[in-house]
């Protein structure tokens, strides 16, 4: 899974997120203030998943997304 943001202005409302799975782009929408373990969990939720958190991985920039890191003050968030 690889996602890239849009707009973080406002950390009350929902951004889209564009994610990338088996090849296949989805857009899920979070709020900002979510942390990399929620942000998963939301994703997994919103593609429809089979498995939990160990099944698979969450990137952006090809790098692992932290599990505490809020996805608003990640270093590679771009609007």
């Amino acid at each position: 899974v690889a996602t890239s943001f849009a707009s973080k202005s406002n950390k009350n409302a929902p951004v889209s997120l564009e994610v990338d799975y088996r090849g296949a782009r989805h857009t899920v929408h979070a709020l900002p203030s979510l942390t990399g373990l929620m942000l998963k969990s939301r994703v997994i939720a919103s593609l429809g998943l089979d498995g939990g958190f160990q099944d698979y991985y969450l990137l952006l920039g090809g790098t692992p997304f932290g599990s505490r890191t809020p996805i608003d003050v990640h270093p590679l968030w771009s609007e």
